[in-house]
């Protein structure tokens, strides 16, 4: 599940860091090590970790007292493994004296391990999470985070102190989700207080009156512990058991490391719940009170940001649940991404996944020399029509073929696909169908690509655009984009799926407010027209079945009533030219998402109970012209 991530575990050459850095590699994680010990020892468990896990394990022995340090660290992560995806703060030292005979330097010494390490990982840390919209947190801290013991203030002080850490980038952290794990007495052999913890490997049952220094800290210490231990056993790192608790499963611990918290993890006034699975494998649509719909993707380049944006918003929505989804373009390379997403992680998983995908689209365009002009980047103009780049490859691709233009076949967009999206992920995504539109060349009819077929190839024929790419071939049958017959296909949806619902996700628009007069203009509302023909097409024949169904003229034991939704920005879109279709700018996509995740949102406000019911648009005056 963790496979291809980099986890940063301070304290890690022994006890409990050692066995999380074990437990993170098992899962496909790298991992950079840091604490001190025996440099031959710490290479043996580097090279222990690689061999048995196939992993790369790195070696940090940067000191937690210095800022400095730290910081190489975590730059030294990034440029090992791309960056820091799970951060785990575990490093501790301890000391035990009366306050008034407490070493000034041995306090400043645990405040600056125990707290302040975990303050600088995280500050360096978590941009990179936001960056890529997944991140982990975790703290370690301990029951002295919640209660206190005689003789320890630096620690006492220093635990307490990581819990309110944690909670505080809880609430305000983004998208890197944070852990907290305090309550784990006799975890492990662990050599924070200078020798192993005797009795790890006993269970809770075999500790009736717990520690000696918990009887000595009085009955509040001894009974926080206590009161929720249960008789199974305590001598592992804490985990989540068929969703119950013991005395280490509280609302802000004990979480998997591939999931994320539910939003009142620091409620601790709340009595724990069973956590819901976050991947169930019918997604929803066989009950438990979430609506099944099937989502109808359109291709239109970077427009399918704003696709991204309502998807990001449905795979929020606990209440909405995908059956299937039918893409052609760049819908179909949403649909991919996402199911690829879902497949690993859920539906959070999912969100990851397209967040990542366009993320990368953009870096991917960066160094592109279809850019806006400094004029349109100050007037906040997102066409491109005044790009010189993009008015040369315009003039090309009208002169000459993309056979001529590239006699080799070179496709960066089908390499940039292979690298982006897991297809192996994709064909065994048992939740969410998937339906892929191509446009045979040969035969002018729409073939349909699913869940075991689909490939980069596969998905490169639904966005093959004829002027701008060779035809792609797939078993001796060459295909063009699948717009030109589907933009996106809704038949599968009849034919294929249980639910009646459809949720068209339009990114043409349909209408236009006036009468081209420019040759380029003409003939990019020539390829709006082109590209909503089939959709309007499949609309007319579900418009007129309803019809005759409402009439009694067909029986409705044979014909399939479907429910026919739309989300759509017209009201944001329609003023976007077609050049920018092929602006890649993280802003304009990020505005783009905004303009998605905005409208799915009212979209639901307005129209969820209507799923299952009755279609939120009206077919006859929208789509068949009355």
């Amino acid at each position: 599940m963790l496979k291809g991530k980099s986890a940063v575990i301070t304290g890690s050459t022994s006890g409990i860091g050692l066995a999380i850095a074990r437990a993170l590699a098992a899962q496909g994680c790298n991992v950079m090590l840091n604490g001190f010990g025996d440099a031959q020892e710490i290479e043996a468990i580097r090279r222990d970790l690689e061999r048995q896990h196939g992993v790369r394990a790195q070696y940090s022995g940067a000191d937690m007292t210095r800022p400095d340090e730290i910081e190489t660290m975590i730059e030294d992560t990034a440029a090992a493994f791309g960056g820091v995806d799970i951060l785990v703060n575990n490093a501790g030292i301890q000391y035990v004296a009366p306050i008034e005979e407490f070493p000034i330097e041995k306090w400043d010494a645990i405040i600056a391990i125990d707290l302040s390490s975990a303050f600088h990982t995280t500050r360096l840390a978590l941009p990179m999470m936001k960056a890529k919209r997944w991140g982990r947190i975790v703290n370690i801290a301990s029951a002295h985070g919640l209660v206190a013991s005689p003789y320890k203030s630096a620690y006492v002080a220093a635990k307490h102190g990581v819990v309110g850490l944690t909670k505080t980038n809880r609430a305000g952290g983004g998208r890197a989700w944070h852990y907290l794990q305090r309550y784990l007495p006799r975890v492990c052999a662990d050599p924070v207080g200078g020798r192993p913890d005797r009795g790890y490997r006993q269970s809770a049952r075999d500790q009736p009156r717990g520690s000696a220094a918990r009887r000595a800290a009085g009955g509040a210490a001894h009974k926080t512990v206590c009161a929720t231990r249960t008789s199974r056993c305590a001598g592992g790192l804490s985990h989540r058991r068929c969703g119950r608790r013991d005395h280490r499963q509280r609302l802000d611990h004990g979480r998997r490391l591939d999931r994320p918290m539910s939003a009142k993890a620091n409620e601790t006034s709340v009595p724990a719940k069973p956590r819901k699975a976050t991947r169930p494998t019918d997604n929803g649509h066989k009950g438990n009170g979430v609506k099944s719909i099937n989502l109808a993707l359109q291709g239109g380049g970077s427009h399918g940001a704003f696709t991204w944006g309502v998807l990001d918003r449905l795979l929020e929505d606990e209440r909405i649940g995908i059956e299937a989804i039918s893409g052609t373009s760049a819908g179909a390379m949403n649909a991919v991404a996402l199911a690829d997403g879902f497949e690993k992680g859920g539906r959070e998983g999912a969100r990851e996944a397209l967040h990542r995908f366009w993320r990368a689209a953009s870096e991917g365009a960066c160094f592109s020399l279809i850019q806006r002009t400094p004029w349109d980047q100050w007037t906040g103009n997102w066409s491109l029509n005044t790009s010189p780049g993009y008015l040369a490859l315009d003039m090309l691709t009208r002169l000459a073929s993309p056979y001529e233009l590239n006699p080799f076949n070179l496709n960066p967009l089908r390499d940039f696909l292979a690298r982006q999206i897991d297809f192996d992920a994709v064909r065994c995504c048992a939740a969410i169908k998937l339906f892929v539109s191509a446009t045979s060349v040969r035969t002018g009819r729409a073939r349909i690509f699913r869940n075991a077929e689909l490939s980069p190839d596969a998905v490169m024929a639904s966005a093959c655009l004829p002027n701008m790419f060779q035809a792609v071939e797939i078993d001796g049958e060459a295909f063009w984009d699948g717009g030109y017959m589907g933009n996106p296909a809704l038949h599968p949806f009849i034919y294929r799926c249980a639910t009646r619902d459809i949720v068209i996700v339009q990114i043409n628009p349909i209408d236009s407010p006036d009468t081209p007069k420019r040759a380029r203009d003409i003939l990019d509302r020539i390829n709006e027209i082109t590209f909503n023909s089939s959709l309007l097409a499949e609309l007319r024949a579900i418009e007129f079945v309803t019809r005759q169904l409402d009439e009694g003229s067909l029986d409705a034991r044979r014909y399939k009533r479907m429910l026919i939704h739309r989300i759509d920005g017209e009201a944001e879109l329609t003023p976007l030219d077609a050049s920018s279709k092929v602006n890649a700018e993280w802003a304009f996509l990020d505005a783009l998402h905004g303009m998605g995740y905005r409208a799915a949102t009212e979209w639901l406000t307005r129209h969820f109970e209507a799923l299952g019911e009755a279609s939120s648009v009206n077919l006859r005056a929208m789509f068949a012209g009355g």
